[in-house]
């Protein structure tokens, strides 16, 4: 049962890496869903994009079994973007400071960041998320900074600490994950 899964996971990053998510055509996408038999039942590209900005299961279902055609990521990057507003207005609301945060993201930004929701790399670039993701990449606190537009993320930056540390060591050689905690 393994296997597929994780050949399921390889395909789709894959996949992934070579489509631009401002590319109108999703004829690859439907040629390789038509070829394979598979179908999109989930996207988790990032982490807490089908979690906290596409949240409720009618709209989830949706988003999941979207394809990537400029009507569904209009649709899906303005509920990012509606979520995003009211979340960074609530935290200056609730600090009660006029601070807008980093201005490294706009929330126009974030939603082309999240959504279509798919794990990037560009090997000429540095190789740390939200480009590609190292083991090591605390990607919910980057998630969390860019959502807030707080920690300089995009700039090297370690977003906002979400106070949850790595458990295991990491190894040197394959398969890199270290030992299971007992």
């Amino acid at each position: 049962m393994k296997l597929p899964q994780i050949l399921l996971l390889s395909l789709s990053g894959l996949v992934a890496c070579g489509v631009s998510p401002a590319d109108d055509d999703t004829g690859w996408y439907e040629g390789f869903l038509e070829t394979t038999g598979w179908a999109v039942t989930d996207r988790v590209g990032l982490p807490a994009v089908n979690t906290f900005f596409i949240d409720t299961d009618t709209v989830k279902d949706e988003f999941n079994e979207s394809d990537d055609s400029a009507t569904a990521l209009a649709t899906f990057r303005a509920l990012v973007k509606s979520k995003g507003e009211t979340v960074r207005a609530g935290v200056v609301a609730y600090f009660a400071t006029e601070d807008g945060g980093d201005d490294e993201v706009t929330v126009d930004e974030l939603a082309v960041l999240a959504v279509p929701d798919v794990l990037t790399l560009d090997l000429s670039a540095t190789d740390k998320f939200p480009n590609g993701r190292r083991l090591d990449d605390d990607a919910i606190d980057e998630m969390l900074g860019l959502t807030l537009n707080r920690g300089k993320v995009l700039s090297g930056g370690t977003g906002i600490a979400d106070g949850v540390s790595n458990d295991s060591t990491f190894l040197d050689e394959f398969p890199f994950i270290g030992e299971p905690l007992e």
